[in-house]
């Protein structure tokens, strides 16, 4: 994925990575067999803003991002490599 900016400038550029780093994070959930609820109960957030998160709709702070990673026992920048290659 590049981070540059589109046709629709920065906004889209930074809706593009929530998408992608949401994606990511749900396709490396599901391969460590860890449910929603168990990622969102160890991050702090309800199932519903974990959803959110990976749907692309919520944006993700650096703290959650580690926690993710920390959780799903990958990396934190190996996750982020991977959401930047995805």
């Amino acid at each position: 994925m590049k981070l540059q900016e589109s046709k629709g400038g920065k906004k889209r550029a930074v809706e593009e990575w929530r998408h992608t780093a949401g994606a990511v994070i749900a396709h490396t959930r599901d391969d460590m067999d860890v449910t929603q609820k168990v990622l969102a109960e160890a991050i702090g957030v309800s199932e519903d803003t974990m959803g959110a998160i990976e749907s692309g709709r919520r944006k993700i702070d650096v703290g959650e991002l580690i926690e993710i990673a920390k959780t799903l026992d990958v990396h934190p920048m190996k996750l982020l490599q991977r959401i930047l290659e995805w």
